[in-house]
């Protein structure tokens, strides 16, 4: 197995993604954290890791609240004892369910949310305290994901 003997935390884990993500890694020998503000999406996803053979943590988890990041890493030692990947699958678009949105009639609310899910989120993740310390392990992972409209990978976007 692939992933065996490793422990992930997966944020978005609930649908999409986030979900298909958690249970591949389950399968391939992962111990997955499911977190999610989406708390009975998450339950299914766990179910999911669960029918793939794998050992899951549900968190609920809003990834702009810096202590409830701070909680996703406490609740994933306590009961895997380590963290090796981090998936930062977490994040929105503009508009209901990724339609397109006019933007004379977006509340600044709702793109102040955007940004912080796909910003902030991703800062509070990686570059701060209790996740830090873990990312200076070398076996550490913590990819950034995005389905947006972008044809390539950094630099030559």
């Amino acid at each position: 197995m692939l992933l065996e003997n490793r422990v992930a935390i997966v944020t978005g884990g609930a649908k999409g993604m986030g979900r298909a993500i958690s249970q591949l890694f389950a399968k391939e020998g992962a111990k997955v954290t499911i977190a999610d503000i989406d708390l009975p999406g998450a339950e299914e996803t766990l179910r999911g890791v669960q029918a793939a053979g794998g050992e899951g943590l549900v968190v609920k988890c809003d990834v702009t609240d810096s202590g409830q990041v701070r909680e996703t890493v406490a609740a994933t030692l306590a009961a895997f004892g380590k963290l090796d990947i981090l998936v930062n699958n977490a994040g929105a678009v503009v508009g209901a369910q990724g339609k397109p949105t006019n933007l004379e009639i977006l509340a600044e609310d709702a793109w102040d949310r955007v940004v912080d899910l796909n910003l902030k989120g991703v800062f509070l993740r990686q570059d701060r305290q209790p996740i830090l310390p873990w990312c200076y392990q070398p076996s550490v992972t913590a990819p950034a994901l995005s389905c947006g409209e972008g044809r390539g990978t950094w630099p030559h976007l």
